[in-house]
């Protein structure tokens, strides 16, 4: 991208800050996990910064994640959405909907977006757009990246989500990712006509 994710902009508002704000429309405390002396903007009165222990600061998003969980845990929450700071869909709407079926569904210790079936039969979890039981969710995590692993989408792998298909969720577009900058400006300009 050029930049820090966080540091893009959405009609003049870094992108970490507009997306921790939508979040704390719905949630009383938001998490953002950094780096350790990561330059990041300004955040709002209810979003709290985390940082990675220093001996993880190359462990990928699994490690963040993993911070997040380990404070929740701490302080006896039991529910959690994970997101991103490119999530620029995101809405309180779709937030509240994954907490709200992780919360009815006692069988499952997270639900997770799948898209798919691709052509090739392939499937793909939308990781930082999910849900999950804080306590095993914190264990879970601990454990891969002991094991080695970095990737977001083994947390709800691990946790054996319940997958819930993007069709069906109330706002599909929250999945959308942007990783070049052409990505950003094509789905920048679609937030603008979504929201009218």
């Amino acid at each position: 991208m050029g930049r820090s994710k966080s540091w893009l902009e959405i009609d003049g508002v870094p992108a970490l800050r507009y997306v921790t704000d939508i979040a704390a429309q719905l949630c009383p405390l938001v998490l953002v996990a950094a780096t350790p002396g990561q330059d990041l903007p300004e955040l709002g009165p209810s979003v709290e910064r985390i940082d990675d222990p220093t001996d993880r600061t190359s462990q990928g998003p699994l490690s963040g994640i993993a911070t997040g969980l380990a404070v929740l845990a701490s302080r006896q929450i039991e529910l959690a959405y994970i997101g991103a700071c490119d999530s620029i869909f995101l809405s309180a709407r779709h937030i509240g909907h994954m907490l709200r079926e992780l919360n009815r569904d006692r069988q499952h210790a997270a639900v997770v977006p799948e898209s798919g079936p691709s052509d090739d039969g392939s499937r793909f979890l939308h990781p930082t757009c999910g849900a999950v039981r804080v306590a095993v969710a914190s264990q879970t995590a601990d454990a891969l990246l002991l094991s080695g692993q970095r990737a977001a989408r083994r947390l709800y792998e691990g946790l054996n989500a319940r997958r819930l298909a993007v069709a069906s969720l109330p706002e599909p577009l929250v999945v959308r990712s942007c990783n070049t900058p052409e990505q950003w400006l094509a789905a920048v300009t679609e937030l603008r006509t979504h929201r009218q």
